[in-house]
């Protein structure tokens, strides 16, 4: 009976988007509020630009950096064109005091409950995520290492050396968003 009962909550999350979905399909919508109150929709955003989302976990080493990363993008492709969001992976409470501490460059909201976390399975921190005009997946990009932020610049048709900061190293942050 547990089995069949697990099976069925499955089914309900996968409905309703928790297990994320494919480059291609459209975005499950998210909001929320910064820390200065302005209320932040991926719907509205995506209206008339594309959206860099980047998700973070607020203890790690290369949260910061991502976000940073994420502006010098916005930078180079014209704010008009791609506005960045920062999802912290936190309670609220952490969240308004990593917010005071680090003072981030881009818009950053949290993500108490990890919601938006999972229903986008960023599972590694930073995981950025493209969605384009009229809410379309693009790429997930997730980590810094390797080949990714080659991926990623490719994919916003930006500089892949323009856009890490030299004195950050380029390891993921743990423990995992997913957790």
């Amino acid at each position: 009976m547990r089995w069949i009962a697990g099976g069925v909550v499955a089914m309900m999350l996968a409905g309703c988007g928790v297990f994320g979905s494919p480059a291609g399909e459209l975005a499950p919508p998210f909001s929320g509020m910064t820390g200065d109150g302005e209320q932040v929709s991926m719907l509205d955003i995506t209206r008339t630009r594309k959206l860099l989302v980047v998700f973070i976990h607020p203890d790690g080493k290369t949260g910061l950096a991502a976000l940073e990363a994420a502006k010098k993008i916005q930078d180079e492709v014209g704010s008009e064109r791609l506005a960045v969001v920062g999802v912290v992976a936190s309670p609220v409470n952490n969240f308004e005091l990593w917010e005071a501490k680090h003072t981030p460059p881009v818009l950053v909201i949290p993500d108490p409950d990890r919601r938006t976390t999972l229903t986008y399975k960023a599972s590694v921190s930073p995981t950025f995520q493209i969605i384009d005009v009229k809410g379309v997946l693009g790429p997930k990009i997730e980590g810094v290492e390797g080949d990714s932020l080659t991926q990623l610049a490719t994919a916003l048709s930006v500089s892949p050396e323009s856009i890490w900061p030299a004195d950050q190293p380029k390891t993921n942050d743990k423990p995992a968003l997913d957790q």
